[in-house]
């Protein structure tokens, strides 16, 4: 059986409270993850540890048993972590769970890994493709440490927001396409092409239609592909397809896949 202490601290944290909203909010975490981490310590132990009654949510007798030991085993490592000895970046070996949008691993991940190989040498770095809806469940179950890219602005008070900077856009197309030459592009020459659409999910919408649709306009998207990688690959072969894309983002996919980048109209 593997249980990790974020497990113990929700176990703790019902024991207490003797009830899943009350103990969501003591650790800073959601109801439904304070469900799922019940869910994965009732499979540990085999028991329900925690049953609905009238009063909240009430422990088993082994529970009961239990509860001793892992308020003490949750002090003991609360009070480590504490007096843990400043980070130290050369002697450092931990592990860095990394959560970033595809385009921000694309525009963000080399340099920042780079940096991290450079001043903590010995730590391992784990890089995971999330999304606005998925970063902060990964986050509050602790499956990634941090997320870059464009997330929901609603996100709870308990996760540290920062901007880290704001760009223009840009479009990404072949040196063949009729627009490689057109500076600046036009509108109506944006729109009398087809569009490529990096979307991760499929969606069919993206930042620019949302723009356009302001300006009761609209694109023909035709190709929807789910990372940048295979955008780029499609481009350099369609000399009719055009792609919007973040500044960082479009420069950086032109440079790799000697594509032509232009400033959005």
């Amino acid at each position: 059986m593997k249980l990790d202490f974020n497990l113990l601290k929700v176990f703790v944290a019902l024991y207490q409270e003797r009830h899943t909203t009350r103990a969501g909010e003591r650790l800073g975490i959601t109801q439904s993850s304070v469900s799922n981490a019940l869910r994965r310590l009732r499979i540990g132990f085999d028991d329900a540890l925690f049953q609905k009654s009238p009063q909240g949510m009430e422990p088993t007798a082994l529970a009961v048993t239990l509860a001793p030991e892992v308020l003490e085993i949750v002090e003991r490592l609360e009070t480590m972590v504490t007096a843990r000895r400043s980070f130290d970046p050369t002697v450092a070996t931990d592990t860095f769970l990394l959560g970033m949008t595809d385009q921000a691993a694309f525009a963000f991940g080399p340099p920042l890994i780079a940096a991290l190989r450079r001043e903590a040498p010995y730590t391992k770095t784990v890089l995971r493709i999330v999304d606005k809806d998925s970063a902060q469940h990964l986050m509050d179950e602790d499956q990634i440490h941090f997320a870059v890219g464009i997330l929901p602005k609603d996100l709870p008070a308990r996760i540290i927001r920062t901007v880290i900077g704001q760009e223009g856009f840009r479009v990404v197309m072949a040196p063949a396409h009729p627009l490689s030459q057109a500076t600046p592009v036009s509108l109506e020459g944006y729109l009398s092409f087809p569009h490529l659409l990096v979307s991760p999910t499929g969606r069919l919408e993206g930042v620019a239609d949302v723009a356009l649709s302001k300006l009761d306009r609209s694109r023909s998207i035709e190709v929807v592909v789910p990372s940048l990688v295979a955008a780029g690959q499609i481009l350099v072969q369609q000399n009719n397809l055009i792609c919007t894309l973040s500044q960082s983002v479009a420069d950086g996919l032109a440079a790799y896949f000697n594509l032509v980048c232009q400033p959005c109209p």
